[in-house]
């Protein structure tokens, strides 16, 4: 009931619509705590690992509804999004759908006030059970990783996770004629371009920029120049 204000739940969940990335942890011995966060985090308008519908709906002040799909629709007929949208308040429009929409997704569609966080969820205290009931719970909540944070299982691959959901890039920087500063990266959403590297700089920094040199994947060889 945390959703609807259960012991100030409201003021909690709304902390987690501004987070960056979500960490549900599920003790093993109570793995039906993970089916009631989902919900609740639900009911507060939280998708996790979810994107945004792919469908556009622009209002206009007459002529009924024009509808196209960029994809063949199976999980709701045109008649029903126009339905939908007539219930929501929405009575001329010209919609492009680019996915095969579905009830729930049209609605988070009109309402236009969903938050789509990237999450991660763990299985602690592995170390209480045996082998058969972790099959069991992996099989029911898939979770991304089973741990141990008292027996130090997994901890190691949990930070890399997070850095992985999170699409964090870490860029080390070199000036002309002094070597690369390896202690202090530049940290950075990925995908990133130099652009963005010169604009998280500074703004002048990008309109001054000469050229730079990139070493990394994104390089077809060492020292690669880039204009």
């Amino acid at each position: 009931g945390a959703a609807y204000g259960l012991g100030r739940g409201r003021e909690v969940l709304s902390a987690v619509r501004n987070c960056d990335m979500v960490l549900i942890v599920v003790e093993v011995l109570k793995p039906e705590h993970y089916t009631t966060i989902k919900k609740e985090l639900y009911d507060v308008g939280i998708r996790i690992n979810e994107t945004p519908p792919k469908i556009k709906i622009v209002k206009k002040p007459k002529g009924g509804f024009d509808v196209d799909s960029l994809v063949k629709l199976t999980k709701i007929s045109v008649a029903s999004l126009i339905g939908v949208l007539k219930t929501m308040g929405i009575m001329n429009a010209d919609v492009l759908v680019k996915e095969d929409i579905n009830l729930e997704r049209l609605i988070d569609a009109v309402e236009g006030n969903r938050v789509y966080i990237p999450a991660i969820t763990v299985v602690n205290k592995i170390d209480l059970v045996d082998e058969q009931t972790l099959a069991k719970i992996d099989k029911e909540i898939k979770p991304d990783l089973m741990m141990s944070a008292e027996q130090k299982i997994n901890s190691e691959r949990l930070k890399e996770l997070i850095f992985e959901k999170l699409s964090i890039a870490r860029i080390f920087l070199k000036q002309q004629g002094k070597p690369a500063d390896m202690q202090e990266p530049l940290i950075i959403k990925q995908p990133t371009t130099i652009k963005d590297v010169c604009m998280k700089i500074h703004r002048d920094f990008a309109r001054k920029l000469r050229f730079a040199r990139v070493w990394g994947k994104s390089a077809r060889f060492p020292g690669q120049s880039f204009r």
